[in-house]
């Protein structure tokens, strides 16, 4: 037997061996770690009553983990939720700076906004141009998002759908660590790093601008299904 002989039939088996490694070992996932166990409640109100604004196949959910908790290093985060198959077309954004708040609380901050697309992933930014200081460091926040079906109502119409539906999520503020920092600088990847310190707001919203910006990357599709699949959401699609 010849050197090159030798050596093709040891490459072989070894490309071989290689092919079987890969079979076993898990392919990479993203992979959401909190570093504390906090459960706060769902928070879905008004949904009970059906409106004119409402199908038979509404979905209105907060794109949080199941805890309906998340931690942020942004000092002004993007919150994401899920809504299909509606007529609503506006939405009020209000922020609390307590976890429960009592029901006449006035928010921090509120915004009405006029729902426009088709997209059923939505998001809003809380603004830093100063209408809303810098969330605290260590301070936990409640966001609610609440669906109207008319922003004024005539009460000289009697269609006039006043009916409102909301959803609620709770957020903390934590400072930037040089560990995450450094995970940070050495990916290319920096939502893994986010969920993988667990820190779920800045991992989805860095997530979802990459795929905005490379609809047709495979790689973020599937990153973005792993992180889906830690919501109570059962009709995200994971495209």
């Amino acid at each position: 037997m010849t050197t090159n002989t030798r050596l093709l039939k040891i490459a072989a088996v070894a490309f071989t061996i290689l092919e079987i490694t890969c079979a076993i070992l898990p392919s990479f996932a993203t992979r959401y770690r909190p570093s504390q166990n906090i459960q706060r409640p769902e928070g879905r109100q008004g949904g009970a009553t059906r409106s004119s604004c409402m199908t038979e196949q509404f979905t209105f959910e907060p794109i949080l983990p199941t805890s309906n908790y998340g931690q942020t290093i942004a000092a002004h985060p993007t919150i994401y939720w899920y809504l299909n198959h509606h007529k609503f077309s506006w939405a009020r954004i209000d922020l609390y700076p307590s976890q429960n708040p009592a029901p006449d609380a006035v928010p921090q901050y509120s915004k009405t906004l006029k729902l426009t697309g088709d997209n059923p992933l939505n998001s809003f930014t809380f603004p830093d141009n100063g209408e809303l200081k810098a969330l605290e460091v260590g301070q936990e926040y409640l966001w609610r998002v609440t669906l109207l079906c008319s922003k004024t109502l005539d009460p000289n119409d009697d269609s006039a759908d006043g009916s409102q539906v909301s959803i609620q999520g709770f957020i903390t503020r934590t400072a930037l660590s040089s560990s995450l920092q450094r995970k940070i600088d050495k990916t290319n990847l920096p939502y893994d790093a986010y969920a993988e310190e667990g820190f779920w707001y800045d991992a989805i919203h860095n997530l979802a601008i990459q795929r905005q910006d490379q609809p047709q990357d495979s790689q973020l599709s599937r990153d973005w299904c792993d992180l889906m699949k830690e919501t109570r959401l059962s009709t995200q699609p994971c495209t």
